[in-house]
Parts: structure tokens; C-alpha cells; sequence
């Protein structure tokens, strides 16, 4: 479980357009240095920080780095902003609240995208396993998400 605090954004009432925008975010690091040879391969770091939730689209999007100083293949520095998560919002629990000024999205849930889990296999799985093994699929459960925004 995390928690992000919400740096920005808009989105209606109903929670069914806008874009929340959090600021933090999250580092996978997996260190290769037991991989043969030992003590070559180094530790990739993958951030994804400022996550922004697209609630029109039903996406979430992340700034994405990923390095590793020891492996050139796995030290791609900064690819930008990129979308990695599919939300449905179906099951959730949606209020608004007009007299304390809230919206509240409770147990949506997230799902990896397709792009997203090639990133992470290609990334933390095979300089492990070889080439072409995965562990990542798109549609796989990312988890939950829910927030409560203060509105104007």
C-alpha cells in the first residue's frame, strides 16, 4: 500500500473526467551483481514518479526513468511520461460531496498495460531469465486506487 498526495489536477463531480495529478511516486530496484559474471551487471533502477490519473481515459500515467550504471542495455535515463495502467472504475465506490467540498473514489482497480509489463520483463526479468521469458502480461492486477480530493 501507498500513498500519494494529490499536487494537482481537475475532474468533475462525478469522478468521470479529469486528470489528478500526485506528486511522489515509486522505485523498483533489482541488483544483478550475483548475475555471472559476478559483480558486473550493477543495479537497475526503475522511478516512476508524479503519477497522474486520467479518470476520462481511464489511465494512469507516470515520468519513467530507468538506469543502471554498470549495463548499458538497462541504463535508458529518462523515457518521459508514459501511460501504464488501465483503471476501471467499475465496483467502485464514487461520492461527491457538495458541503464539505469532496469527491471520493474508493476500490477502483488498476491493471498493467501491455507496453508496461514488456518494460518490466525486459527490464528486471530477463537479464535474469534470457531473453524472451516474461513474467509481466498486460491486463495482469496492478491493485487498488482510491482518494479523496478537496475541491474549490
Amino acid at each position: 500500500s501507498a500513498a500519494f498526495p494529490i499536487g494537482g489536477g481537475t475532474m468533475s463531480p462525478t469522478a468521470t473526467t479529469g486528470v489528478l495529478q500526485t506528486a511522489g511516486g515509486l522505485t523498483l530496484t533489482q541488483s544483478l551483481e550475483g548475475a555471472p559474471p559476478p559483480g558486473t551487471k550493477g543495479v537497475t533502477v526503475l522511478t516512476m514518479g508524479n503519477i497522474w490519473v486520467d479518470l476520462g481515459a481511464k489511465t494512469a500515467s507516470v515520468e519513467v526513468t530507468i538506469a543502471n550504471e554498470k549495463t548499458a542495455e538497462l541504463n535508458k535515463g529518462s523515457l518521459g511520461r508514459a501511460s501504464i495502467a488501465d483503471i476501471n472504475l467499475t465496483g467502485a465506490t464514487i461520492t461527491s460531496d457538495p458541503i464539505n467540498r469532496t469527491v471520493s473514489v474508493q476500490n477502483a482497480s488498476a491493471t498493467l498495460q501491455a507496453v508496461t509489463a514488456e518494460v518490466l520483463n525486459s527490464v528486471f526479468v530477463e537479464p535474469v531469465e534470457g531473453k524472451g521469458k516474461g513474467a509481466f502480461a498486460g491486463g495482469d492486477p496492478l491493485g487498488t486506487f482510491s482518494f479523496t480530493a478537496q475541491t474549490q
